[in-house]
C-alpha cells in the first residue's frame, strides 16, 4: 500500500500518506519485526498468543511515533522473557527519544530479568530513558531487576504516562519493586500497583523528580527498608520537583523501617508535595505507619483519612520538616483545621458507608464531590444521590466494587450496587479469557448486593494460583475487576 502511494506522490498525484495496520504474526512473525516495518502512525497490531525469544523481547520502538497494541488484550497476548539472572532480558526499551506518540497498549509483560552495571540493571519489564512514550492496559508482573525498577524503570528526563495497568509481583534488589524513576516527571494513574517488593519504595520508588500520582491502588507493597507504598527522596533537587498524589487508595504496605505508606525525604513547601483525597490505611512500618519524613520534608495533606496504620500514623525524623494537615481524618489526632480522630466507617473495600463521618466533611473550599455536595475526605466519594463511591461525573446505572480480600487464598467478597433493578450476570475469568465460574446470572433489586467466590471453578475444583478478572454484565454494560488467588 506505501509503495503504491509513493508512487502516486512521484506522479505528483497525491501528496498525502497512509497510517497502515501492521499484523503479527500474520503478516511479521515478530513484534520486533513489525516495529522494524512500520512507519510514523502507523499501528502494530499484535494477535494473540504467548510471544517469546529474539524479536519478542528487548523490544525496541527506535524513536518511531506507532501505536503497539494487543488486538485480544493483556490476559490473551503475552510477552515472556524467560529470562534469569545469567540469561539477562526486559519486555520493551525506550530509548530513543520516543514521545507520546509513541503507545503501548494491552500486553502481559512477564518473566523479565536485567542486571550488569548502570541502568542495565533498571527496568525489567520496561525501561525508559530520555523518552515519554504512553504505557496502558498492560499486566506487568514477575519481573526482576537486580538494580532497580522490577516493572518499570524510568530515567534521564522521561516524562511517561503510565495509566490502567496491573503492576504486580515484580522485584527489585535496590529500589522501586514496581516503579522506578529518576531525574524525570511521571504520570502515574488509574493503577493496581500491588505485591511487588524491593529494599526501597516497594510499590514506586522516585529520585530526583516530580510527579502526578492519581486514582492508583497501591496495595501489599514491600520495602525491607523504607517506603513500603511510595518512596520520595531529594524530590526538591529535581528539576520538575511538583507532586500530586490525589485519590490514591494507599493500603496494606509494608516498610521495614519506615513509612508503610509513604516515605518522603526533601520536598519543597505547597506547592512541592500536594497530597489530596487519600485513603492510607492498614500500612505498617516501626515508625510511621501512614506517613514517614525525612531531611526537611513538607508535604501538604487535606481531604484524606490516615487511619488504622501502625503507630504513629505519622513519623518526623529529627529535621524531618513538618506536614501541613487539615481535612483529615488521622487516628489519634492532629493539630490541624477541620482534622477529626473518628472511625471512618469504611466497607471492606475502604468506600464510606452511611453516615461516615468522613463524608461532607472536606476542605469547603474544595471542588465539590460529582454529586454537588461538599467535598468528602479519602480516595472514594459517597454519592448521596445514588448511595454509591467513586470519581465518576456521571450517575452510573450500577457500580462494581473492588473485591475482597485482595489477594486472596481461600474467599473472595464481590459486591456491586444497582441504582434499580436490573439483571445482573457475574463471570470470573482466568488470565487467558477462558470462562472459570459463572457466579450469578439473576435478576437483582436496587441496592448494594454481595456474594462470595470459593476460588472453585464450574467443575467445583480450586483452581490454581495466578491473576483472575471479575466481570459484572448490567444493561449491556459491564465493569471488570482483577484479582489474585494465592
Amino acid at each position: 500500500m506505501k509503495e503504491i502511494f509513493a508512487l502516486l506522490s512521484i506522479m505528483g498525484l497525491t501528496t498525502f500518506a497512509t497510517a497502515d495496520v501492521i499484523h503479527v504474526p500474520s503478516e511479521y512473525s515478530t513484534i520486533q519485526d513489525g516495529i522494524n516495518a512500520a512507519s510514523s502512525g502507523d499501528t502494530v497490531l499484535v494477535a494473540q498468543g504467548t510471544y517469546t525469544g529474539s524479536g519478542n523481547r528487548d523490544i525496541d520502538f527506535l524513536g518511531k511515533a506507532i501505536t503497539v497494541k494487543s488486538e485480544n488484550g493483556p490476559s490473551e497476548t503475552i510477552v515472556d522473557c524467560q529470562a534469569n539472572q545469567s540469561y539477562p532480558h526486559r519486555g520493551f526499551d525506550f530509548s530513543s527519544g520516543e514521545s507520546s506518540s509513541s503507545r503501548l497498549e494491552g500486553f502481559t509483560i512477564r518473566n523479565g530479568y536485567v542486571t550488569g552495571s548502570g541502568f542495565s540493571a533498571f527496568g525489567a519489564g520496561i525501561s525508559c530513558s530520555n523518552s515519554s512514550p504512553i504505557i496502558s492496559d498492560c499486566i506487568i508482573t514477575e519481573n526482576t531487576a537486580d538494580g532497580g525498577g522490577g516493572g518499570i524503570s524510568c530515567t534521564e528526563n522521561s516524562a511517561p504516562l503510565i495509566t490502567s495497568n496491573t503492576i504486580i509481583w515484580n522485584t527489585a534488589y535496590g529500589d522501586g519493586g514496581g516503579i522506578h524513576f529518576k531525574d524525570s516527571h511521571l504520570t502515574i494513574t488509574n493503577n493496581t500497583i500491588n505485591l511487588n517488593s524491593a529494599s526501597h519504595g516497594g510499590g514506586i520508588y522516585a529520585y530526583y523528580s516530580g510527579a502526578t500520582v492519581t486514582d492508583n491502588i497501591i496495595s501489599g507493597n514491600t520495602a525491607s527498608s523504607w517506603g513500603g507504598g511510595l518512596a520520595v527522596l531529594e524530590a526538591s533537587h529535581a528539576p520538575d520537583p511538583i507532586w500530586q498524589i490525589c485519590n490514591n487508595l494507599i493500603v496494606d504496605n509494608s516498610g521495614g523501617s519506615d513509612g508503610g505508606g509513604l516515605s518522603i525525604q526533601c520536598s519543597f513547601p505547597a506547592p512541592g508535595h500536594n497530597m489530596m483525597n487519600n485513603t492510607i490505611t492498614g500500612n505498617t512500618a516501626v515508625s510511621g505507619g501512614a506517613i514517614a519524613l525525612w531531611l526537611s520534608a513538607y508535604p501538604v495533606i487535606t481531604n484524606s483519612i490516615l487511619w488504622n496504620n501502625s503507630a504513629p500514623e505519622i513519623y518526623i525524623s529529627s529535621g524531618g520538616g513538618e506536614p501541613t494537615v487539615s481535612y483529615t481524618d488521622i487516628a489519634g489526632g492532629w493539630a490541624g483545621t477541620g482534622n477529626i480522630d473518628t472511625d471512618p466507617l469504611f466497607t471492606p473495600d475502604y468506600h464510606l458507608l452511611p453516615g461516615s463521618p468522613c463524608i461532607d466533611t472536606g476542605d469547603p473550599a474544595s471542588p465539590s464531590d460529582p454529586d454537588g455536595t461538599r467535598a468528602d475526605m479519602g480516595a472514594f466519594y459517597y454519592d448521596q444521590g445514588t448511595g454509591m463511591t467513586g470519581s465518576a461525573g456521571l450517575v452510573p446505572i450500577f457500580e462494581l466494587y473492588p473485591v475482597y480480600p485482595n489477594p486472596s487464598n481461600s474467599f473472595v467478597n464481590v459486591s456491586y450496587n444497582l441504582s434499580h433493578d436490573e439483571d445482573v450476570r457475574i463471570i470470573i475469568y482466568d488470565i487467558a479469557g477462558h470462562d472459570v465460574l459463572t457466579l450469578i446470572d439473576r435478576s437483582s433489586t436496587s441496592g448494594v448486593h454481595s456474594i462470595s467466590w470459593d476460588g472453585r471453578n464450574n467443575a467445583g475444583q480450586k483452581v490454581e494460583s495466578g491473576i483472575y478478572f471479575c466481570r459484572c454484565e448490567v444493561d449491556g454494560l459491564s465493569q471488570t475487576q482483577r484479582l489474585i488467588m494465592l
